[in-house]
């Protein structure tokens, strides 16, 4: 269908299926044509072996058979039943049943609920958020633990994943989007000929659904299902100039805001290791002064922050850290050593002329283009096989130490940043 992951497949296929039902109620045999379409899709969906996917249809089945018609007819209820018997068959003969048996020992399960686990304290440790796509670079690097070294795209979930990295005010207008569309898409009470309204209520809970075990939504097309659904009823709501009672919407935002502030103080009251972290900065202790690290992976690797963490755990902190991912991003006014690693963009070497003292991991700079003095230099480090053709420049400056059996990246990169004699000499 298109989509590269199965779990976007199954989403699609589920709102499809459930859009199907409408006509049900659009067309008098229509029961009949509803049923053969969810049976088709249903096996279209046992293919993707999506078990999200399949959580999803049985959430919006629920939310289906609360508000079908009763009683219920006998012809209707045995096509139902072979329905489900042929799903359950093709479950069988693909083998599904043994994918969607397994318990949280499958890693799939268990590495989702290491993940999720830590989502109260992301949001709690970030009021501003982490910012957008930066979810997965915060936990993997503040949050994942120490001897697991998975790599992720996003947190797994689409609703986890824009939760951290949205503001305090995103977070529950998010919250409040799919609150209102439950609302608005809610059968009106007594109104049968608008019972209707089940079939796009049930495409947005089972889509909520499986938004919850992947990272879908950043898929537009899967939206269009839900939000042609949305606009059907919004068209009807407008005709009928039937509308939720006036305390249904200020009563869900309030129930966002709840939510969310009762997500932050369980983030803020989890144990472990908590920094504050922003788009542009994150700090590790109190105070203004410290230490300022210019984040270079090429140098100090993708994981940087488990590397931080990992020295931290044997020696512990005596001085504030801040990480930071461009010079652009240190304050005006900042004191302490400033750490900068590898290349710089050209319009960022003259932020270094006039900075405090400096430690260099594998600059590939010369020491020239900055304007940098032997006085602002705290240290310079290089590997051996060091690639870098300033080498020789910043031997000429003094302070130059030079690392045996390693080149540009240097993985202990925290042990001569966070050593006791560069600490002692900050302010």
């Amino acid at each position: 269908m298109g989509f590269q992951n199965p779990n976007k497949t199954a989403a699609l296929i589920v709102t499809l299926l459930f859009a199907a039902w409408a006509f049900a109620f659009i067309w008098r045999r229509g029961f009949w044509l509803s049923l053969a379409l969810s049976c088709g899709l249903g096996v279209l969906l046992i293919h993707t072996f999506s078990r999200g996917g399949v959580v999803a249809l049985g959430v919006g089945l629920l939310i289906l058979l609360f508000f079908a018609p009763r009683p219920r007819r006998r012809d209707r209820l045995i096509g139902i039943v072979i329905c489900t018997w042929v799903i359950a068959a093709a479950t069988v003969y693909l083998q599904a049943n043994q994918r969607f048996a397994q318990g949280i020992q499958d890693r799939s399960i268990a590495n989702r609920l290491e993940i999720w686990q830590q989502v109260p304290k992301m949001i709690a440790d970030a009021p501003m958020g982490w910012g957008v796509s930066n979810a997965v670079r915060a936990y993997q690097n503040w949050y994942q633990p120490l001897d697991h070294g998975v790599t992720y795209l996003n947190l797994v979930s689409t609703h986890f994943t824009w939760l951290v990295e949205f503001g305090w005010w995103q977070r529950i207008l998010y919250c409040f989007g799919w609150a209102a569309v439950g609302v608005l898409c809610w059968p009106p009470k007594g109104r049968e000929a608008l019972s209707w309204f089940v079939v796009p209520l049930a495409i947005w809970v089972a889509f909520f659904v499986a938004c919850v075990f992947s990272h879908m939504a950043d898929s537009l097309s899967l939206w269009v299902v839900p939000g042609v659904a949305l606009l059907v009823v919004l068209a009807a709501r407008s005709r009928l100039k039937l509308w939720p009672r006036a305390v249904a919407l200020p009563a869900a935002m309030a129930a966002s805001a709840a939510f969310v502030a009762a997500v932050t103080i369980w983030g803020m009251m989890a144990p472990g290791f908590h920094v504050r972290g922003s788009r542009d900065m994150v700090k590790i202790g109190d105070g203004d002064s410290g230490i300022w690290i210019v984040v270079n992976t090429d140098v100090m690797g993708d994981h940087y922050g488990k590397a931080l963490r990992e020295y931290m755990n044997d020696h512990p902190l005596s001085i504030p850290v801040r990480i930071v991912y461009s010079l652009r991003d240190l304050p005006q006014g900042h004191q302490g050593l400033v750490v900068v690693a590898g290349r710089l963009p050209e319009g960022d070497l003259k932020l270094l002329h006039g900075e405090g003292r400096l430690l260099l991991f594998s600059p590939a700079f010369f020491p020239q283009e900055a304007g940098i003095t032997a006085s602002q230099i705290a240290g310079v480090i290089f590997g051996e096989f060091s690639q870098s053709p300033s080498v020789q420049a910043w031997q000429g400056l003094g302070r130059v130490k030079t690392l045996d059996g390693v080149g540009d990246f240097i993985a202990s990169w925290p042990e001569y940043v966070l050593n006791s004699e560069t600490v002692s000499a900050n302010p």
